[in-house]
């Protein structure tokens, strides 16, 4: 899942992120449901990955939608 997760974020916005981070996507919003209301949550943190270009930190905000649409291919496995 964390692989998932780091794939999704290397093709959406062309950063790098480690397995730390990763993890911790993984468990702030990868369960990010409401359900009082039976609804996804729109729970959002923001990360820090490394441009692929030039190497530089850049701020990213994610959400818990992203975050279920990345690891839906690896769900349904």
């Amino acid at each position: 899942m964390d692989e998932a997760i780091r794939d999704y974020l290397r093709l959406r916005y062309a950063v790098q992120i480690g397995e730390r981070t990763a993890e911790h996507v993984k468990r702030e919003l990868g369960r990010a449901w409401d359900y009082k209301y039976g609804e996804q949550s729109q729970k959002e943190i923001q990360i820090v990955g490394k441009q692929l270009a030039n190497g530089a930190a850049l701020p990213i905000r994610i959400n818990a939608r992203e975050v279920s649409g990345a690891l839906e291919p690896v769900l349904a496995e």
